[in-house]
């Protein structure tokens, strides 16, 4: 009985796992994106605009799904995984640059 348990919070774990999705979020300005093009397949949103938390939430991003920043140099972003951090997201990576992500990510810019 004890092993049938284990088992079923195994598998039950695991599809927890393989549900989690990933997002990628380009949070600069549209200005900055509009000029460099952003990382192909990532969403948007503006970091500095005062309704970045509002946006964000309608994003529908569930607290286990992966999210990854990126901005111009990496410091928005970092300032971005630490609120989203404190709302209790608990994988937030911050990829820098969007030149940094686009190599990390494999993905070209586009506009």
């Amino acid at each position: 009985m004890i092993r049938k348990f284990v088992l079923f919070a195994l598998l039950s774990g695991a599809m927890m796992a393989a549900e989690a999705k990933t997002f990628t979020i380009d949070i600069r300005t549209p200005a900055e994106i509009q000029e460099t093009g952003r990382v192909e397949g990532s969403l948007t949103g503006d970091f500095r605009s005062p309704d970045f938390i509002e946006k964000f939430k309608a994003m529908n991003i569930a607290k286990d799904d992966e999210v990854q920043l990126y901005c111009r140099s990496g410091a928005r972003a970092g300032r971005a995984k630490l609120m989203l951090e404190e709302m209790g997201y608990k994988n937030v990576k911050n990829l820098g640059g969007y030149e940094a992500a686009s190599k990390t990510l494999n993905r070209p810019l586009v506009k």
